[in-house]
């Protein structure tokens, strides 16, 4: 199963995100949930790189991704929020339609409020 969990906070809105494993769904090359998710998670995390300059962390190694936008200004912090939050709805999507395999949460970080 592939878990993708979202931070959000009041002030950043959705800041990070967090996905690890694989679906299973079918064979490695074959598998269109993975290939989903690759797609929509990628998508997003490049656009918050190389649209809106983001300072980042990212790590990234087979069946896992983590990202997290760092310290920026509030109109970078608020468009990867949007693109955070725009792959945040992509994957329920997928989650409601392959409830198997994927799962989908947002915890709220009060520590960085």
């Amino acid at each position: 199963m592939i878990e993708a969990t979202f931070l959000k906070s009041q002030k950043k809105g959705y800041y990070k995100i967090v996905v690890k494993g694989h679906s299973h769904f079918a064979p490695k090359g074959k598998d269109i949930v993975c290939s989903a998710v690759s797609s929509i998670v990628l998508a997003n995390v490049n656009g918050c790189i190389e649209i809106l300059k983001a300072e980042h962390f990212l790590e990234q190694k087979e069946g896992y991704l983590e990202f997290e936008v760092l310290n920026n200004n509030e109109e970078v912090t608020k468009g990867c929020s949007l693109l955070l939050q725009t792959a945040y709805l992509a994957l329920k999507e997928l989650e409601s339609q392959y409830p198997k395999y994927v799962k989908v949460e947002v915890k709220e970080d009060e520590a960085n409020i």
